[in-house]
């Protein structure tokens, strides 16, 4: 599934529009993983994932507070 293209899922927020639209590709790029049986690719891929998500958290945080 190609989360990416979905227009809908906007916020209106440039930065968090664009930090979600990485999201989908990401999860896009794991798809793409599954499908090849890729588990180290994966693994690592998963690892990002984790990491992006939680600065992206910190960030929405960040700007619900300016808000």
């Amino acid at each position: 599934m190609d989360f990416a293209s979905q227009k809908k899922l906007s916020v209106g927020n440039k930065i968090i529009d664009f930090a979600h639209k990485k999201i989908f590709d990401m999860l896009n790029r794991i798809e793409c993983l599954i499908r090849a049986n890729d588990h180290h690719a994966l693994s690592w891929t998963f690892d990002l994932l984790e990491d992006y998500l939680a600065d992206c958290f910190l960030m929405e945080e960040y700007i619900a507070q300016a808000v």
